[in-house]
């Protein structure tokens, strides 16, 4: 068995706890940039779904435009877990904080959103 599945679904899993530890912190710019990560990964995958590339794009044993609904659906959550993942070990790695974007609700008096 390949490990590329396993890594990919192990980050979905990561971004997912991530999702949950920021609604309970109540952390609403992190909850909601990451819903329209989710919301623009899956529908990325269903636009190049339908257009003629799909077909020169292999998911697995089969091409995009032949997978079905779920698994469109999971391959757009997968691929925007996958870039929340490594945009975490980034934050990691670059203490300078270099690549730092606003959040995507503002703040009030220095308290996150």
């Amino acid at each position: 068995m390949s490990i590329a599945p396993l890594v990919a679904l192990g980050t979905l899993v990561f971004t997912f706890v991530n999702f949950l530890r920021f609604l309970a912190a109540r952390n609403w710019s992190a909850v909601l940039t990451q819903a329209i990560a989710w919301a623009a990964g899956v529908l990325g995958v269903f636009l190049m779904k339908a257009t003629d590339f799909a077909s020169g794009i292999k998911v697995g044993s089969q091409s995009l435009d032949k997978v079905g609904f779920w698994s469109a659906l999971l391959l757009g959550l997968l691929a925007t877990s996958l870039l929340s993942t490594v945009n975490e070990v980034k934050k990691a790695i670059d203490n300078q904080d270099s690549a730092r974007v606003p959040p995507l609700l503002p703040t009030q008096q220095g308290r996150q959103a």
